[in-house]
């Protein structure tokens, strides 16, 4: 879920650059991508993690996330508007989504951000049951699912990204969580970590 996470982060933030938008609504689409998924906290890992065919039960269970991520993050004030975001990454511009199966009259442009993002990753990632597709499949079966499903003009930036804004290489790698610069940890964490060793070793002594 973390490298799911950060790779739809860095994927929303290639489309948003490439629409130029301010970098105010760039950082509230990297946030809101970063959080997405954090309803699945409520999934237990032998489902998330399982490296079979969902049953019918097990995907019911899975399609409540998007739902548990809106609980989440509406009761932090300061997310009342991102959580709305976060939390329609399946919804699909024919109201065919979950789990409000809200349509395109709903569906703002950080909402339709996130959705082909989150596609995109899901697609070119390595998964529990599969490696990640290559980069023409996953456009190419993207492709079927716009405009009706996806927006159009968020798909056809997320292809424009890989053309000059990112390498198509770098974004996937992105994807892969491989030199994802989406969360970046503070610089004195590694310092901290080499004192705690050098105090364990000094009780050891």
């Amino acid at each position: 879920t973390y490298r799911h996470s950060t790779g739809v982060a860095a994927a929303s933030v290639a489309i948003a650059r490439t629409l130029e938008m301010g970098d105010p609504e760039i950082q509230f689409i990297r946030r809101a991508a970063l959080l997405h998924d954090i309803g699945k906290l409520g999934v237990s890992n032998s489902i998330l993690e399982k490296p079979d065919k969902l049953t019918a039960g097990e995907w019911g269970v899975v399609k409540q996330h998007p739902a548990y991520s809106f609980d989440i993050l509406r009761r932090i004030p300061a997310f009342e508007e991102l959580s709305v975001v976060a939390a329609a990454h399946h919804e699909r511009l024919d109201g065919k989504g979950y789990f409000r199966q809200w349509g395109a009259a709903q569906l703002s442009l950080p909402s339709r951000i996130i959705a082909v993002a989150d596609v995109f990753d899901a697609l070119s990632a390595k998964r529990p049951y599969r490696d990640g597709l290559p980069l023409e499949t996953v456009f190419q079966i993207m492709a079927k699912d716009t405009p009706h499903g996806l927006d159009a003009q968020c798909f056809e930036a997320l292809k424009a990204s890989h053309g000059h804004a990112s390498p198509a290489s770098d974004l996937l790698a992105l994807s892969r969580g491989v030199g994802n610069p989406a969360v970046s940890l503070p610089k004195e964490v590694p310092q901290q970590k080499s004192e705690a060793r050098h105090k364990k070793k000094e009780v050891l002594v």
